[in-house]
């Protein structure tokens, strides 16, 4: 695995034992190696041996025996070759080789302890040698991976060149390299990928760009030396979707320290990328003058403004709410005016549905106009307007309070937007105070004499005073210079 000390399970490792043999005949040699016991557990996958001279003689060439003394696993090998003669001057060497698996067994866990292997070495007329390893341990593998794009824009508009660095890399800890690498990149539908831009940089890597996904493949990253980075560039498309936030989540598995338990799998976010917004603005203008209070069966008008990027917006509804009861109201109409270079999917009149919950007053209109389309330059608007009528209704005394209005704005793709209005209103009244007199007052009018009359009219009220008649009866005894009458 790269590292001596750190084996992950299914890894295999090899033994090579140099027995140094002099220029005579070693009589009877055994050579045995029994692997470590648990925790932590082998099995002998292979052994053999070799020489550095063909003019060495081994008296038995394949005469071992591998048998299982620790928890079944094959785990003692003995090769009992006879006599070994180097007939040469001057020392050659006979190679051992013991290769073995770490087993895929529960008590091999990660940073589990293994070892040591014992390795007995013995002839006829002379002292056995015995030798012990230093041990290793079940390798652990994990990283950390991260994802960064420029330029950052806020927010992006449609035709922007958006540059993306995924970059992975093996955790500190990690004892083992991580094998059979797998990066997928999915790339989201407001994004067009060029193809060519992919590059995976820091290990040898497959790379196979499609406009939907990114896979990236690799044999091996070593735990201890490599970090790899992939670097990909898009383009805001034409489909941009309003209020999408960037966030692909890049999915990196790979095979570590255990074999038997699926693929390590890390899944990294993006960063938010906030592409064009929505922005709608909610307004009412009042019939009555002051829009603090409505007269019964006065009208209102709520106007809610949406601005519209170069781009499309997906399945965009509006839904108005009028408060409840205190204070009773009716919809009495609703439509959109979009700008010219604007193209709406669903038409007027075609799309919205009314609903009833306050004492049967349509109170609500909710708006499903499909797909904004807005294929001139900058942005446009499209505005949706709301006729709303006090109702002639015995609870809307003078004087009562009548809620906000709620206004919901959303669309595929998108956090719905939620306006409210910023100010209730109340059913309004009007009242007014007169006065009537004449200038001069002798106590017995004479014939002849010109009186001037004045009237006036001070309304006291919170509504305006509308279609305003005011009839003054001139007496018998009375000309009226027709002239003479002027009002301010």
């Amino acid at each position: 695995s790269g590292y001596p000390k750190a084996v992950a399970e299914c890894d295999t490792m090899t033994y090579g034992v140099n027995v140094t043999i002099p220029p005579s005949t070693v009589h009877n040699m055994v050579f045995t190696m029994l692997l470590p016991r648990g925790p932590g557990y082998m099995t002998i996958v292979n052994t053999w041996y070799k020489t550095d001279d063909t003019g060495i003689s081994v008296q038995y060439p394949s005469n071992y025996a591998t048998s299982s003394v620790n928890s079944g696993y094959l785990d003692k090998v003995v090769w009992s070759v006879g006599n070994v003669t180097n007939p040469y001057g001057g020392n050659d060497i006979l190679t051992f080789f013991v290769q073995a698996k770490v087993a895929n067994d529960a008590g091999n866990t990660a940073l589990t302890p293994v070892g040591p292997s014992l390795i007995t070495i013995s002839q006829d007329y002379g002292t056995a040698v015995t030798l012990k390893d230093g041990g290793y341990a079940i390798g652990y593998t994990n990283a950390a991976a991260s994802i960064v794009y420029n330029p950052t824009p806020s927010p992006v508009q449609a035709g922007t060149t958006v540059n993306f660095v995924y970059t992975l890399t093996p955790d500190s800890k990690s004892t083992v390299d991580m094998h059979n690498v797998t990066i997928s990149i999915p790339i989201p539908e407001y994004l067009d990928l060029d193809t060519t831009s992919v590059v995976a940089k820091g290990a040898p890597a497959t790379v196979t760009p499609t406009s939907s996904l990114i896979t990236v493949s690799l044999s091996k990253i070593a735990f201890a030396t490599q970090t790899v980075t992939v670097t990909w560039t898009t383009q805001i498309n034409d489909e941009i979707y309003t209020y999408q936030t960037c966030e692909p989540e890049v999915t990196t598995s790979w095979k570590g320290a255990d074999c038997s338990a699926a693929n390590q799998t890390l899944v990294t976010d993006s960063p938010t990328l906030q592409t064009d917004q929505v922005a709608p603005v909610l307004s009412r203008t009042s019939s009555s003058g002051y829009d603090a209070y409505l007269a019964i069966c006065d009208t209102m008008t709520y106007a809610v403004k949406i601005t519209i990027p170069p781009s499309t917006t997906k399945n965009l509804q509006v839904t108005l709410t009028m408060p409840t009861a205190p204070g009773y109201v009716s919809i009495t109409d609703s439509h959109y005016v979009a700008d010219s270079t604007m193209t709406v999917q669903y038409p007027t009149g075609s799309t919205y549905s009314v609903q009833n919950n306050n004492k049967g007053y349509n109170d609500q209109v909710a708006w499903n106009v499909g797909d904004v389309e807005n294929a001139g330059g900058g942005t446009n608007i499209i505005t949706f307007y709301f006729n709303v009528t006090v109702a002639n209704e015995a609870a809307n005394s003078v004087g009562q309070s009548v809620g906000k209005a709620t206004v919901v704005v959303q669309q595929d793709f998108g956090s719905a937007i939620t306006l409210t209005d910023t100010k209730t209103f109340a059913i309004g009244q009007t009242t007014a105070t007169t006065q009537l007199g004449y200038v001069t007052a002798p106590s017995i009018i004479q014939a002849g004499v010109a009186v001037p009359f004045s009237f006036s009219l001070a309304p006291t009220s919170t509504l305006d005073m509308h279609s305003i008649v005011i009839s003054v009866p001139i007496p018998a005894f009375l000309n009226l210079d027709t002239t003479s009458v002027k009002y301010a």
